[in-house]
Parts: C-alpha cells; structure tokens; sequence
C-alpha cells in the first residue's frame, strides 16, 4: 500500500459520504440521533465525527439553544461545507 493510499482526502471523502454513507451509516446516524435528541441535552461535543453524517442527523432534532460542537477532519469538514453551500 503506497502512502497515498492511507490518507482521506481528494476524492475519497467526496465518495465515502455519496457512497458508504447512505448504504451503510445514514439508518445508524438517524438512530443515534432520535437517541440523543430524546435526552433533551443542554450542548453536544461530537468527537469523532468523520463525514458529519450524525451531526447532519441531529442538528435538526436539537433544540435552537442546544450548541452542537463537532470534530472532524479537515477533508470532511471542506465536503461539508462545499454541500452546505450546493443547497443554500
């Protein structure tokens, strides 16, 4: 394995979330957060966030006062927001 092919950036994010994420993690992100949002919590830290799909689950369930905090890695975090920008 070259070294190029341990590190998630250039297109491999971009695929992971139009691929994996729906096929694999989007049912298990939704659950998780119904989960969450059902303890009423005063803020979330999301560690460990990857592409965002649970935050992308959750922010909407969370209260307007409920701070939402998350960690991600900087090629997920620039798909993020290319997508974010794509739908206004």
């Amino acid at each position: 394995m070259s070294a190029g092919d341990k590190i998630f950036a250039g297109s491999i994010p971009e695929n992971y979330d139009r691929y994996m994420v729906p096929l694999i993690f989007e049912s298990y992100a939704r659950d998780m957060a119904v989960r969450a949002a059902a303890l009423s919590p005063k803020a979330v830290l999301e560690t460990a966030a990857g592409s965002g799909v649970v935050t992308r689950a959750l922010a909407p369930q969370l209260s307007p006062e409920c701070p939402l905090h998350c960690d991600r890695p900087q090629p997920a975090d620039a798909g993020l927001r290319r997508r974010a920008a794509k739908s206004g």
